[in-house]
């Protein structure tokens, strides 16, 4: 295989460029190596300019910036406007008032505070289709070693971790916990560059920055049948695409989609939809971020009488999912909540957790 690259998106020229060639000079055989050649660099152009080689966001289909509120509405307004019709919307600013916000992206803070809580560390940065190697390690010696390794803290908290403390409950769900139960907290750290699975989530999800940025890429799951969902390797809802190097398959898939993009700064929430498909970039160090996976429906009844499983039918569950939300109720009643920590509400306290699977993160 011959390789020129030129900044990030390089062109590549291998075997399944020339298969494109030969489908575009079917019928055409060259005179002599010169024609054979630079018909061959131009298809390679062309195909790189579609988006084969390249990153997913790159690869030519119609991409819309994603709409942003500079306020974090109430409880019913959220339900009702976003979570009702499934529609992602990045909350600016929504969490700039919270300790997380302030303490987390100190490094010293949390290696002398937090340094002995213990997370799950995955020994890679980019999404491969295969298991990582995922080893638990403390905090303190994570944050000693993340410059320096590609190593990612991709992991829940513990549940004697004082670090939830610093977490509140999202304006958002604050006045609809009676519909609303969180089901797990989620902590992302890395030094930046990595790059995630093209994945959908088994939950309702508000992914919250508190240092660094993330660059995230939304699909509607109404496509669902259209990424070959049921077919995976890795686990249920995680494509087996390389979002850093499409194939031509990949582009002939995604072309005609069309999708949102968004980016997230300290301090910003975005919601993103059940089973929605996304997949996340993260620059700058340390980058730290939330993931408060929460669920409003729910359709496991449904989904076991209708002999669903969520390893085997992952294109049918999310097409049902959909066809249920579109019979909930347009709005929900209010509800006053005194407590603003967000650890009265996790799993563990005197809430029930809902019976809802991960498909995948």
């Amino acid at each position: 295989m011959f390789v020129m690259k030129a900044n990030d998106e390089s062109w590549n020229f291998d075997i399944k460029k020339m298969l494109l060639l030969r489908e575009c000079i079917k019928g055409f055989p060259p005179k002599n190596n010169v024609i054979f050649v630079v018909i061959w660099l131009f298809v390679s152009c062309l195909s790189d300019f579609y988006g084969y080689g390249m990153k997913l966001g790159f690869h030519g289909a119609t991409s819309t910036q994603l709409p942003s509120l500079d306020i974090s509405p109430n409880g019913q307004f959220f339900y009702s406007k976003y979570v009702r019709q499934s529609r992602p919307v990045l909350f600016k600013g929504a969490a700039s008032h919270w300790p997380a916000f302030r303490k987390w992206p100190n490094v010293t803070y949390l290696k002398e505070v937090h340094g002995q809580d213990v997370f799950t560390v995955e020994f890679r940065k980019h999404f491969q289709a295969s298991f990582p190697v995922r080893k638990n390690m403390k905090l303190s010696l994570f944050l000693e070693e993340y410059e320096k390794k590609s190593i990612y803290l991709d992991s829940l908290f513990s549940k004697d971790s004082k670090m939830v403390s610093d977490i509140y409950l999202p304006l958002p769900l604050l006045s609809i916990t009676h519909r609303a139960a969180v089901d797990n907290l989620n902590l992302f750290i890395s030094s930046g560059n990595t790059s995630s699975a093209f994945h959908q989530d088994g939950y309702e999800n508000l992914l919250t920055v508190f240092s660094g940025y993330k660059d995230v890429i939304l699909y509607d799951n109404k496509y669902t049948r259209h990424f070959d969902a049921d077919n995976y390797s890795v686990a249920a809802g995680v494509s087996d695409m390389n979002p850093e190097n499409l194939t031509i398959n990949d582009v002939k898939k995604l072309q005609e989609i069309p999708y949102y993009t968004v980016r997230i700064e300290p301090g910003d929430m975005l919601y993103i939809p059940q089973y929605w498909w996304h997949q996340v970039r993260s620059f700058n160090h340390p980058n730290i971020a939330l993931g408060i996976w929460f669920d409003i429906f729910d359709f496991q009844k449904e989904y076991e009488k209708r002999n669903i499983l969520d390893v085997e039918n992952i294109v049918q569950k999310t097409e049902i999912f959909m066809e249920l939300v579109g019979k909930e109720p347009v709005e929900i009643p209010f509800q006053n909540i005194s407590h603003y920590s967000i650890a009265n509400f996790l799993p563990n306290s005197k809430r029930t957790r809902r019976n809802v699977s991960v498909c995948a993160n």
